[in-house]
């Protein structure tokens, strides 16, 4: 008997058949139009690093994509023949040349340029990257771009790049941090591979805390500000430091006049651990010497420092990073006098010590999706010291920041997607001052410590919505509470909040919430092109700000000190909306760009005159808050290619802080607009660098700003015998404007050298025409009786250098 299919073969042989015989059916034009992925990862030759910010480009197309922080880059297109042109600033561009049949993956190696000042710009990655993303106020800086300026001492620093761009400031020479559009140094945060960083400064600012040998890459934001950072208003610096090289060792340092540094890094398990060990160190005391101060001539001062980075891969998919950092400064002033504790000493050693630490897990599920987990903790502990054998005294302050942050990222050709959350402690150490020895009159204080926590949950996305349009957009929502133990001080009803008139104190056991705060904080920047060289873009941002720097000082100094908010200090809440207008010129060779600004600040804080914020319990007596405003234009100009590059940049801006107080006591505030302490209307900077050949370079360095905000005294009074000035108005006069002029040269002794060791000569000069810039004006009287008959108060003016300072640097690698 013959077997038959029958119907429901028939049936199931067609379902099986018909697909496969349309299936070959279909024409080579309909599988040319099939999509497949190609995946890369862009590194340096040299080094076997990931670059950061490489542009890839699609011939073809026109589509263009920048890797992320681990070189990746990822495109989906029709199958075909397609041209791909990648390049990073600093290395040779690589053109390959692909037929695109398959999902493909490519290790992509590129090689440096054969003089490192072949190329300086200010941006580290693609040449167009200033028009094609939708961020405002953000720039990249190379450790090219840094080491090729003339720097303070002969080293090179990040800080001192950043204040080349628009929007960006200091007090002087001399002063720590970065004025970010008229903001304070606290306003800024400030990050090291994730370490939190509190004070960026070695030598009461003359040097920051960053070693340029073991930097990667910097990104710092000034508006358009990712939800994944918060807690500061101004700005964010990202600093993240070169992954140690993985297949092979090398060296790598510098030795100079003033500091010295040395750098080790390679393989412990080839291709699987790594790790990067750096020191540097300086003792500049003859440089003093030189000043022309004869009060400046007896410092003493040094600093060292200690960086260490580990990296684990223990597999395609997963990597352990941990990062170690640790500084140490002193600063020897003579003849200091402590006015806070009535002390005249001969001398004041001031210490101040950096540490932390951190840790990242990164996990990567496929090309596009990863996943991060980063734990880090930063210290800052300042501190003085009295020798003095009647005076003697230790004073010693702290704040302390721990947190853990995770987070989830996608990555693509049209987004590049972040969702995270991040829980953070803090610890502040506000004063303890103990007697040096047993013969001291100095009496122990202690202040309370404080502690506080914040969280916060954050997405962003940055979405190229067409060739013309892109958006990065965000949202931020954060709590904060102020804990126990602790203790809050009342005041009488309807009179100026003082020391003597405590009516009670409420005290707080260990663990129980003193006071919250909380806050959306959304973030939106547009993109829209107006051609294949040009873009406008539009941006806001809302940042909150809870930990705060407590000085009535013009550089912040060891004896400042951090505050949390609590139910008197409110945090700062910055609202800021810009927009600006960007065009390239010659391929890229030019760059213009015009940004706008305008920043609403709540509970932005100023001091009553004349008060001691050093051991201070009850800072709330001394702190008024009230609402700032700043607004400005920024205009930038680049030339980013040939043998004479460089940027000029001009600032015309206005920061402002209104205080209400209805109490005499507080007569300089009267209600209205006042400049701010670190208000400058104009700030002009010119940097240029000439190739002349591949081994000489010649550099220079041009700054002007308007004179900081002072107060000077309207009138004086006499108590018992002695002038006192008598303030009235806030900040209506000036310090005299800011401008300083510096010349570099750089010499390679064997440009075409192929040989491992390679070396650099650095050579300039500081302040050239040895112009003696003030930061500050203060005003005192001579109580003598010379004085007293001529009823005279007289005005100071603080000048830092006010000389030129030559410098010369060896530097080597091998």
């Amino acid at each position: 008997m013959k077997k038959r299919c029958g119907l429901p073969g028939l049936c199931f042989l067609l379902f099986w058949m018909v697909p496969i015989l349309l299936r070959a059916q279909e024409t080579p034009s309909l599988l040319k139009n099939r999509e497949v992925n190609f995946r890369g990862v862009v590194k340096s030759k040299d080094e076997n690093l990931p670059l950061t910010g490489a542009n890839v480009l699609v011939r073809e197309t026109k589509e263009g994509a920048y890797t992320d922080i681990n070189g990746f880059f990822s495109f989906q297109l029709p199958q075909g023949d397609y041209t791909f042109i990648v390049s990073y600033i600093g290395y040779e561009s690589m053109k390959i040349q692909l037929n695109l049949i398959k999902d493909t993956v490519q290790l992509l190696y590129l090689e440096p340029l054969t003089n490192f000042l072949e190329e300086i710009q200010v941006s580290g990655e693609s040449q167009d990257r200033n028009i094609a993303t939708p961020n405002l106020g953000a720039a990249r800086l190379s450790s090219t771009t840094i080491k090729a300026l003339p720097s303070l001492l002969g080293e090179a620093d990040v800080l001192k790049g950043l204040q080349l761009l628009p929007g960006v400031t200091s007090v002087g020479e001399g002063a720590t941090g970065l004025n970010v559009r008229g903001g304070n140094i606290d306003q800024n945060l400030i990050l090291m591979d994730d370490i939190p960083v509190f004070y960026s400064s070695h030598l009461l600012g003359f040097f920051s805390v960053f070693n340029p040998d073991v930097m990667r890459d910097v990104t710092f934001y000034r508006g358009g500000i990712p939800a994944g950072y918060g807690g500061r208003t101004a700005s964010v610096l990202d600093i993240r430091l070169k992954d140690p090289a993985a297949d092979k060792w090398l060296y790598q340092g510098g030795v100079g006049l003033i500091s010295s540094r040395m750098m080790a890094e390679g393989p412990l398990v080839r291709e699987k651990l790594s790790v990067l060990i750096a020191a540097r160190g300086s003792a500049p005391n003859y440089i003093f010497k030189t000043l022309p101060d004869p009060s400046l001539r007896e410092i003493d001062a040094n600093f060292y420092e200690f960086t260490a980075k580990l990296r684990y891969r223990f597999s395609d998919y997963d990597q352990l990073v941990f990062t170690g950092f640790f500084s140490e400064d002193a600063f020897r002033i003579p003849g200091d006098s402590l006015t806070a504790l009535e002390v005249n000493a001969s001398s004041t050693l001031f210490k101040w010590r950096n540490l932390g630490a951190s840790g990242r897990w990164n996990h990567f599920f496929n090309d596009e999706l990863s996943f991060q987990v980063a734990g880090a903790i930063g210290a800052y502990q300042p501190g003085f010291s009295i020798p003095d054998e009647a005076y003697a005294a230790e004073f010693t302050s702290g704040v302390e920041q721990r947190y853990v942050k995770a987070s989830l990222k996608q990555f693509n050709n049209k987004h590049s997607a972040e969702l995270g959350v991040i829980l953070s402690g803090y610890r502040i150490q506000p004063g303890d001052l103990q007697p040096g020895s047993g013969l001291s009159a100095i009496n122990a204080m202690t202040l309370s410590p404080e502690r506080s926590t914040e969280a916060a949950a954050f997405v962003n996305d940055e979405w190229t919505i067409s060739d013309n349009i892109s958006v990065m957009a965000g949202l931020r929502y954060s709590w904060y509470s102020y804990n126990g133990p602790g203790r809050v001080f009342q005041y009488e009803p309807g009179e100026p909040r003082d020391v003597s008139g405590i009516t009670d104190t409420v005290f707080y056991n260990k663990g129980e919430r003193i006071s919250t705060y909380s806050g959306f904080e959304p973030r939106l920047a547009v993109k829209i092109s107006t051609g294949p060289s040009g873009s406008i873009k539009f941006g806001y941002n809302r940042v909150i700000q809870y930990l705060q720097l407590v000085s009535n000082t013009t550089s912040a100094l060891p004896t400042d000190r951090w505050k949390s908010s609590d139910p008197y200090t409110k945090p700062q809440v910055a609202d800021q909306v810009s927009a600006g207008i960007f065009r390239n010129f010659k391929n890229n060779e030019y760059e213009v760009g015009l940004e706008g600004y305008y920043k609403l600040v709540q509970n932005m804080p100023d001091y009553r005159s004349g008060v001691s914020l050093l051991l201070l319990e009850a800072t709330e007596t001394a702190i008024l808050q009230g609402d700032g405003r700043a607004y400005g234009v920024e205009l930038l100009v680049r030339k980013t290619k040939g043998r004479f590059t460089g940027w000029l940049s001009y600032t015309w801006s206005s920061t402002q802080l209104r205080i209400e107080s209805p109490y005499d006591e507080d007569r300089t505030f009267s209600g209205t607009y006042y400049p701010a302490n670190f208000d400058r209307p104009h700030v002009g900077n010119f940097s240029a660098t000439y190739r002349q050949n591949r081994r000489i370079s010649f550099s220079v360095n041009f700054t002007f700003s308007s004179g900081r905000p002072v107060t000077f005294p309207e009138s004086k009074y006499t108590v018992d015998g002695v002038f006192i000035p008598n303030y009235i108005n806030r900040n209506e006069d000036r310090t005299p404007s800011y401008h300083r002029l510096d010349l570099g040269m750089k010499i390679d002794p064997d440009p075409r050298n192929t040989k491992r060791w390679k070396s650099y000569w650095s050579f300039s000069l500081y302040n050239v025409y040895a112009r003696r810039n003030p930061y500050s004006l203060f005003f005192r009287t001579k109580n003598n009786t010379a004085y007293r008959a001529l009823n005279k108060v007289e005005a100071y003016r603080l000048a830092t250098i006010g000389t030129i300072v030559p410098a010369i640097t060896y530097e080597f690698k091998f």
